[in-house]
Formats: C-alpha cells, structure tokens, sequence
C-alpha cells in the first residue's frame, strides 16, 4: 500500500537512539539538525559545526527550540562518538530518500518497494569509494581529519556524504560543490534548497 512522504528531518530521526544517558541539556534533533546544515555549509570538523551554529542561532531558532543555545564543539564530538553509525546511516538514508521522492514541493505517494531499491542504489552510490574519496577528500577535506574518539570519525563521514549527495542532487545553481557549499554558508534560501530538494 502507498505511503505518504515526508521530508521533515525529525521524522526521519526519530528512531535514532539517544545514547546520553545523563540528563540532555540539548535534543539530539538539534544535535543532528545543525550538524547536517554546518557540514552542507562547510564545517569539516565539530569547532566548525558549533562555531557555524553560533553563527546562524537566530535562523536555526526559527524551526529548533534553542533555548538551551548550541552546544559546544566538546558536547558535538561525544554524542557523535556515542551515535551507533548504523542507526545514523539509516536515519540519513530514510530522509535523503525522501528527499529525491519529493517534487516541486509536494508529498508523493510510494510503496515500500521503491523506497527499498532506491535506499539501495543511494548506499551502493556511497560504496563507490574511488570515484567519491576524491571529492570528499578536495571539497571536505577528509584525508585531514583527526577525529578518532569512539564513532566520530565513521558518524563525520557519513555527514560528508550525505552532505555531498544533497549539493550533488541539488541543480539550481550550475556551480561545483565546493562553491554550492559557500553559497549555502551564506544564503540561507539556498541552504534549504539544498536541504529540502526545493
């Protein structure tokens, strides 16, 4: 039977376990939301995606509660090291899908069948790691990175990726990726066009 769906990142990632176990001072939505939204913009590692948040907290307030403000790149690191990458890859998957699902805005209807074989062909798209090492290593610099605390480095990656398939799959500027990563730094118009396949 068709589903309707839905772009909204939460839906995507609310299946994605929390692995604080203390009290949290700050949603894993928000976490997660900002992560995604920093690396599209250009942050390659957490001081970036935390300086990145600080940066755009007035914007990000309009669709996160950040009354408890952005975490510090400290707090980013551990809760992606704590993030199971599995959940995190199926949490971006679902919603990247839903992504390329989606046209000129509206909800359309797919059965679980599409939506199976496309998630299948965006992950063996990922595999291709020749062709994509390049790139992310030119545009996102991952050859540099020195995360190496629990699930950072595997959970970095998978925000790079999905990062570069968002700018790859977004065709409203004729640009490469890099300069697509600059104009979402700096317009926030095109940062949701780039987010929400609009």
């Amino acid at each position: 039977m068709p589903k309707s769906v839905s772009v909204a990142i939460r839906n995507h990632f609310s299946e994605l376990t929390d692995p604080r176990r203390r009290e949290v001072i700050y949603p894993l939505i928000n976490v997660v939301t900002i992560a995604v939204c920093a690396v599209v913009c250009g942050a390659d590692d957490f001081v970036a995606i935390a300086a990145w948040g600080r940066t755009k907290k007035k914007w990000l307030a309009t669709f996160l509660d950040l009354s408890r403000g952005i975490p510090s790149h400290d707090r980013f690191n551990a809760i992606f090291a704590a993030i199971k990458p599995a959940e995190f890859e199926k949490c971006l998957l679902s919603w990247i899908t839903a992504l390329h699902e989606i046209s000129d805005g509206q909800i359309v209807a797919i059965d679980g069948k599409t939506l199976r074989r496309f998630a299948e062909a965006v992950r063996s798209h990922w595999g291709i790691e020749n062709q994509l090492h390049w790139q992310l290593d030119v545009t996102f610099q991952e050859d540099q990175s020195r995360l190496r605390e629990g699930h950072s480095a595997t959970n970095f990656s998978l925000l790079r990726r999905a990062g570069l398939s968002l700018l790859k799959n977004n065709h409203t500027q004729k640009l490469g990726v890099k300069n697509k990563r600059l104009i979402a730094a700096c317009d926030d118009s095109y940062l949701l066009q780039v987010l929400f396949n609009s």
